[in-house]
């Protein structure tokens, strides 16, 4: 996956959580090492479910803005540590809502974990931000607030609620899409590309490996 991404020679890289499956400190400074190696330029990162804030800030994982020409990419903490749900209290609303009036940009794209919004897939949904609607009134209501990306569901999907909800791919296996129980996708490992255009208008596309033996080991997966 790395190799395949890297020959697009991105300006950004932003990883969507998730970053680790066992969370110990020396994971985290492998994964910034193996980044570093494939790509020449700034790496934002927010943690998953399956993340622990301390190991991953140690390890210099805590870059989460950054400004590009005319945008602003922000990245917003979804996750609790050891909780599977995405959670955004009251708080972090009101922080959002601050860094969005204290910024100058034209447009603005976010990022984080969970999905604010249901997706057809039960058993994912169950485990969406528990106050995804409140989310979504602060993005919509700033209107430079251009999309609204997300990992977690190890599945392709794009929304329009306002702004456009977009989920990223996994680099390792699939979810199947529309299912109501833990099921797996034969679909390829993926990341999505985003062009961010000076008139506040994205072009994304989803990537996939090709001609790749999707073997998988489940025994030691915890959901």
């Amino acid at each position: 996956m790395l190799e395949h991404a890297a020959d697009i020679k991105p300006d950004i890289v932003i990883a969507t959580g998730d970053i680790a499956q066992y969370p110990a400190f020396e994971v985290y400074q492998r994964f910034k090492q193996l980044l570093a190696e494939a790509f020449n330029c700034p790496l934002l990162c927010i943690p998953g479910n399956h993340d622990l804030d301390q190991p991953m800030l140690r390890a210099g994982l805590a870059e989460r803005k950054t400004t590009i020409g005319n945008w602003t990419l922000l990245g917003i903490d979804t996750h609790l540590d050891d909780e599977v749900s995405g959670f955004f209290c009251e708080q972090r609303l009101l922080d959002l809502q601050r860094q969005f009036d204290k910024d100058g940009a034209a447009n603005i794209l976010v990022f984080g974990h969970h999905s604010p919004v249901d997706l057809d897939c039960m058993w994912l949904d169950r485990h969406r931000i528990n106050n995804g609607a409140s989310l979504l009134e602060i993005l919509q209501g700033d209107g430079r607030v251009r999309s609204y990306l997300f990992g977690h569901v190890h599945q392709e999907a794009e929304f329009f609620e306002g702004l456009s909800l977009l989920s990223c791919p996994s680099t390792c296996f699939q979810f199947a899409r529309n299912a109501e129980d833990f099921t797996l996708s034969s679909e390829l490992p993926g990341y999505r590309v985003l062009r961010l255009q000076a008139d506040g208008k994205i072009q994304s596309k989803v990537f996939r490996l090709l001609d790749y033996e999707l073997s998988l080991d489940l025994s030691q997966l915890q959901f």
